[in-house]
């Protein structure tokens, strides 16, 4: 069945937990509700930035080394992102009270906390990276050639 790499869009929902197919989250989108925060907790924000940035540098890490998509690719993620993440969890709920509900850090804190699981997975499956900006570039890219074609044609009509 697989796992699905996916941001907390509810749409996603219909594809998931079927036939035992894991939603794994991304973490680039848990990011962005914290870079939303660097306004109105800037100290917060980048703690949290910084945190998410370090469990990069293990990916960059994999990388440099070649080992990407391997078992020691997933036993440097269990060695260094892993503890990472603890932290980050640990803080995040300790953080979470200090925060009125409505606030942006409060909103970011929970978009962190309700799909933790799903966000961590990458750390057993080494083939499965930390966020899906790699289909959303490529998803991108094929929406912007499309448009770039009917704008084409459009003006061909004219």
């Amino acid at each position: 069945p697989g796992k699905l790499l996916v941001d907390g869009y509810t749409g996603y929902h219909h594809v998931c937990d079927v036939d035992g197919r894991d939603r794994a989250g991304c973490n680039a989108h848990m990011r962005r509700y914290f870079f939303k925060t660097l306004a109105s907790a800037p100290a917060h924000a980048r703690h949290a930035l910084e945190g998410v940035l370090d469990i990069y540098a293990v990916e960059r890490e994999a990388v440099d080394a070649g080992i990407c998509g391997t078992d020691a690719h997933r036993r440097l993620r269990q060695q260094k992102s892993k503890p990472i993440l603890d932290d980050f969890r640990t803080w995040l709920g300790a953080e979470q009270p200090n925060h009125p509900p409505e606030s942006p850090m409060a909103k970011a804190i929970d978009c962190a906390i309700d799909p933790w699981d799903a966000l961590t997975q990458f750390l057993d499956d080494p083939a499965l990276p930390p966020d899906n900006n790699e289909s959303e570039r490529r998803l991108s890219i094929s929406c912007t050639q499309r448009l770039s074609n009917a704008l084409s044609l459009a003006n061909a009509n004219r």
